[in-house]
């Protein structure tokens, strides 16, 4: 099953994320504000998806949120940010997708709905090759 955890600064817009997911039959693991909650819902939940804001509260964005979990959890990134430009120059040209706000209720479940798709296919692929 397809597991979400959404870092977003702004409790409205993280409270419609987490409810239109919700409502899709996505498991949402939690909800933070700042990079720091959301690295502990990672390490607690292990979530398939990370939907962050880039401008999140605290001293870390979530450009670099997005690297880390990335790089540590093989987390999917989808960002959702009203500065585009601003994911753009700070992680190249990495497979995150993203969003800009404000996005749509079905531009949002499309992007989660090809995460969790790509992670099943790497995950697919790491236990073919293990198992070889």
């Amino acid at each position: 099953m397809c597991t979400v955890v959404i870092a977003e600064d702004e409790p409205l817009i993280a409270e419609r994320i987490k409810a239109l997911l919700e409502d899709a039959g996505v498991r949402v693991v939690g909800a933070a504000a700042d990079a720091g909650d959301a690295i502990e819902l990672a390490e607690r939940h292990y979530p398939t998806v990370a939907i962050l804001d880039v401008k999140l509260a605290g001293a870390i964005d979530g450009a670099t949120l997005a690297d880390h979990l990335d790089v540590n959890y093989g987390i999917e990134i989808v960002f959702v940010t009203g500065d585009p430009l601003y994911v753009w120059r700070h992680t190249g040209s990495r497979r995150y997708q993203l969003l800009a706000k404000p996005f749509s209720d079905e531009e949002l479940l499309k992007a989660v709905a090809t995460a969790c798709a790509t992670a099943r296919a790497r995950e697919a692929t790491v236990h073919q090759t293990t198992s070889a």
